[in-house]
C-alpha cells in the first residue's frame, strides 16, 4: 500500500469533480499529444504533396518558357550563317514571345514562393563577335547560356518541392526521366533545328562544324533507347527521339557524306528549322503524359493522405467525444448516487426514516445505497421494537405503580394496626404490671390476712379461689402476650417483604424510566 500512498493522499483531499478532472487531464494530455502529432504528420505530408503539385506545375510552366528560350538560342545560331532581316525578324518575334512568357511566369513564381528560381528576363545572350567558320556547337553554347540557367532553376524547383526526393518510385523515376532524357532531348531538338537551319543558310558543312553535326546524331541516338518496363512515357520519349534522329539524319546526311553545297536553297533555312515539328510534337506529348502521370500519382497520394487525415481526425474526435461522454456519465452517475446517499443521511439525521434511497447505480455506490436501506429498515424495526417494549414497560410500570400504591396503603393499614396492637400491648403490659403490683400487694395483704384471717377461713378460701382465677387469667394474658409477640414477628417479616417489594418496584420503575428515556 505504500506504493499508492501519494495518489491516495491526493485523491483523499480532492472532491470527485477534481478527481475526474485530474484523471481526464492525465489521460487526455498524452492522447491529445499523440493525436496532434499524428494529425500534424499527416498535415505535413499533405503540405509536402501540395508543394509537389505546385512544383510540378512550376516545372510544366517552366518547360514552355524553356522551349521558347531554346528556339531563340537556335535562331541566334542561324543568324551567324544568315544575318538577314528574315532571321532577325524571327529572332525578334521569338524573343518578344519569350519575354512575355517569362514575365508572366516570373510573376507566377513570385506568387507561389519560387521567386528565387525566376527565368532570365531575356533569352538573348550577351553580344559577341565570332569569326566566320566558328564551330556551330560553340555558337550554340554561347547563345544557350540563359537556357542552362533554366535547367538549373528547374532542378532547384524540383528539389525544393521534394519531387526528386519522393519515395514513390513512379514520381522519382519520371522526374529522373524529365531531367536526364526529356530536357536533354529538348536541347538536342533545338540544336538539331539550329544545325539544320545553319547548314541550309550557310550552304555547306564546313570542317569546323562537321564534328559537332556528326556528334549530335550520336547523342540523339543514345537518348532514343527505350528502358525496359518503363511504360508509355518512355516509349513516347523514345519515339520522339527516334523521329528526331531520323529527321536530323535526313537533313544532315547530304552535308556529311560529301561536300554538298546548296547555294540555291540558302533562303529556305526556315523549312529545315521547322522540319522538327513532328519530333517536337511527340516530345511535347511525352512530357505532357509525364506531367499527367506524376500529377495523377501525387493527386492519388494527396487524396489518400487527406482521406487518412479526415479519417484520423474523425476517429480521434469520436474517441475524444466518447471519452468525454463516458467521463461525464461516470461523474454524473457517481455524483447522483452520492447526492441520493447524502440526502438519505440528512433525512436520517433529522429522524425521517420513511423514505428508502432510490438509485439506478449498480456499482459500489449502489451497494452502499442498498446497505443504507437495509440499515434504515433495521433501525425502523429496532425503533418499533423499542416502542413496543416501551409501551409494555409503561403498562407494567403502571401496574407496578398501582401495586406499590396498594402496598403502601396496605402498609399504612398494617402500620395503623401495628400501632393499635402496640398500644394494646402497652396497655396490656401496664395491666400486667398493675396486676403484678396488685398481686404483690395482695400477697402482702394475704400474709397479713393469713395472720388475721385464720378466723375467716371462709374468706380465705374465697380469696384462694379468686387468686386461682386470677392466676388463670394471668396465664391467659401470658398466652395472649405470646400470641401477640408471634403476630408482631410475622408483621415485621411482612413489612420486610413489603419493603423488599417496594425496593424492587422502585428499581423496576427506575429501569423503566431509563429505558423510556433511551427509547425517547
Amino acid at each position: 500500500m505504500s506504493f499508492f500512498t501519494p495518489v491516495l493522499s491526493l485523491m483523499s483531499r480532492a472532491r470527485y469533480a477534481h478527481k475526474f478532472i485530474i484523471i481526464l487531464v492525465v489521460f487526455m494530455l498524452p492522447y491529445c499529444w499523440l493525436s496532434s502529432d499524428k494529425l500534424s504528420g499527416l498535415y505535413r505530408s499533405i503540405g509536402a504533396l501540395e508543394q509537389e503539385q505546385l512544383g510540378l506545375e512550376a516545372l510544366e510552366r517552366y518547360l514552355a518558357v524553356h522551349q521558347t528560350a531554346l528556339r531563340v538560342a537556335a535562331l541566334q545560331v542561324v543568324r551567324q550563317a544568315r544575318d538577314k532581316p528574315d532571321v532577325i525578324e524571327a529572332i525578334a518575334e521569338q524573343s518578344k514571345r519569350y519575354e512575355a512568357e517569362a514575365a508572366e511566369f516570373n510573376r507566377w513564381l513570385d506568387n507561389h514562393g519560387f521567386g528565387e528560381q525566376a527565368a532570365h528576363p531575356s533569352a538573348r545572350a550577351e553580344e559577341a563577335k565570332f569569326e566566320r567558320g566558328t564551330a556551330v556547337d560553340t555558337l550554340f553554347m554561347h547563345h544557350g547560356t540563359p537556357v542552362l540557367g533554366h535547367v538549373e532553376a528547374m532542378k532547384a524547383i524540383a528539389a525544393r518541392a521534394h519531387l526528386v526526393q519522393d519515395q514513390d518510385p513512379l514520381v522519382f523515376g519520371e522526374m529522373d526521366r524529365l531531367f536526364n532524357r526529356i530536357l536533354p532531348l529538348y536541347q538536342k531538338l533545338a540544336q538539331a533545328s539550329a544545325y539544320s537551319a545553319y547548314l541550309k543558310a550557310y550552304g555547306y558543312l564546313e570542317s569546323a562544324t562537321r564534328p559537332s553535326v556528326i556528334n549530335l546524331g550520336s547523342e540523339i541516338a543514345a537518348l532514343a533507347t527505350v528502358e525496359s518496363g518503363t511504360g508509355s512515357v518512355a516509349e513516347q520519349v523514345a519515339a520522339a527521339a527516334d523521329s528526331l534522329l531520323k529527321t536530323y539524319s535526313a537533313v544532315t546526311e547530304p552535308y556529311t557524306r560529301s561536300r554538298f553545297f546548296g547555294s540555291d536553297s540558302v533562303q529556305l533555312w526556315a523549312d529545315d528549322f521547322d522540319r522538327y515539328d513532328e519530333a517536337a510534337s511527340g516530345l511535347d506529348s511525352a512530357s505532357a503524359s509525364l506531367f499527367t502521370e506524376v500529377r495523377q500519382q501525387i493527386a492519388e497520394h494527396l487524396a489518400s493522405e487527406r482521406s487518412s487525415l479526415s479519417g484520423w481526425a474523425v476517429a480521434l474526435l469520436v474517441v475524444v467525444l466518447v471519452t468525454l461522454y463516458l467521463f461525464a456519465g461516470f461523474y454524473l452517475s457517481v455524483r447522483g448516487a452520492i447526492k441520493v446517499i447524502g440526502d438519505g443521511t440528512r433525512q436520517l439525521s433529522e429522524g425521517d426514516l420513511r423514505h428508502d434511497l432510490q438509485t439506478l447505480a449498480r456499482d459500489e455506490l449502489g451497494e452502499l445505497a442498498q446497505d443504507f436501506n437495509r440499515m434504515q429498515g433495521r433501525i425502523r424495526e429496532l425503533i418499533s421494537e423499542v416502542a413496543r417494549f416501551s409501551a409494555s414497560t409503561t403498562v407494567k410500570a403502571e401496574r407496578l405503580n398501582d401495586s406499590a400504591i396498594g402496598g403502601q396503603q396496605a402498609i399504612a393499614r398494617q402500620t395503623a394496626e401495628l400501632e393499635l396492637i402496640a398500644s394494646a400491648i402497652s396497655e396490656l403490659v401496664s395491666s400486667v404490671q398493675e396486676v403484678s403490683n396488685n398481686s404483690l400487694t395482695t400477697s402482702e395483704k394475704a400474709n397479713r390476712a393469713g395472720e388475721q384471717c385464720r378466723d375467716g377461713q371462709v374468706q380465705v378460701e374465697r380469696a384462694v379461689v379468686q387468686i386461682n382465677r386470677l392466676f388463670g387469667e394471668m396465664d391467659q394474658s401470658l398466652g395472649a402476650i405470646t400470641s401477640v409477640e408471634q403476630e408482631s414477628s410475622e408483621i415485621a417479616m411482612a413489612v420486610d417483604v413489603i419493603k423488599s417489594i417496594a425496593e424492587q418496584t422502585n428499581l423496576l420503575a427506575l429501569n423503566a424510566a431509563i429505558e423510556a428515556a433511551r427509547a425517547g
